[in-house]
């Protein structure tokens, strides 16, 4: 004769498979998952070894075509011109250390580069990038104080128009004389010498001219009014 089993029992031996087929399930899931996390790291490893391996023989090309391409830059324009990246970045690394720095010439080519899949070209161009920061804040620089000179001159002219015969004109005489000596002593013309120095003097040229005809300094008027300090000395002749 059969034993009858209590539904209750029956239900909880029921219960108790689902949970371990759960359990089991989960567990496969979880191996499964974990089994892909490390294929996907591995094949993430290998590609920036790979990256790495590829930068590494660029950087090693690229530091024996660099002399090459000084004595052979015809030849190295036309691989850069036909595809071949690397030459590109040579000739650009050629610009950049060039007395002085021919950096949007370096820059144009580094950009090739890196379009070429030449990784090494990509990092060069980032790092001309800050330097053209740094020429855009010296350059900033000197023309800050080189206009505080204009105005000066601007002022001097108002004294010598204005105060003759009156007793503070000898005093401002003075004061703007010793402005302007020392502006352009301690800040103008050192600024200048390191300016052409380290980026040329056809920059500074192209630069000086641009500043003195869309950014001129200026200075308060005869009559109130501000007035752009274009002509003369008030701008390009600081300059020259």
């Amino acid at each position: 004769m059969a034993i009858a089993i209590p539904k209750a029992c029956a239900r909880a031996t029921d219960d108790a498979a689902k949970s371990a087929e759960a359990a089991a399930l989960a567990d496969k899931a979880k191996a499964e998952q974990a089994q892909v996390d490390a294929e996907a790291a591995k094949k993430a490893a290998d590609e920036q070894a790979a990256r790495q391996d590829k930068h590494e023989a660029e950087g090693r090309t690229l530091r024996d075509l660099v002399p090459v391409c000084g004595s052979k830059e015809a030849d190295c324009k036309a691989q850069c011109d036909g595809g071949q990246g690397i030459y590109c970045a040579a000739l650009g690394v050629r610009l950049r250390d060039h007395k002085p720095p021919r950096i949007n010439e370096a820059k144009a080519l580094f950009a090739r580069a890196c379009s070429l899949s030449v990784d090494t070209g990509c990092d060069l161009s980032k790092q001309v990038d800050a330097l053209v920061g740094d020429e855009e804040q010296e350059w900033r620089a000197l023309a800050q104080y080189t206009d505080e000179l204009a105005i000066a001159k601007w002022s001097l002219e108002k004294i010598n128009k204005y105060e003759v015969g009156t007793r503070g004109y000898a005093g401002d005489l003075r004061d703007n004389a010793n402005f302007q000596r020392a502006q352009t002593d301690e800040h103008v013309c050192p600024l200048r010498r390191a300016f052409v120095a380290k980026w040329g003097a056809a920059d500074y040229n192209k630069r000086s001219a641009a500043h003195c005809k869309d950014e001129p300094p200026s200075g308060d008027g005869y009559s109130g009014g501000s007035v752009p300090l274009r002509l003369k000395w008030r701008c390009r002749r600081l300059w020259s």
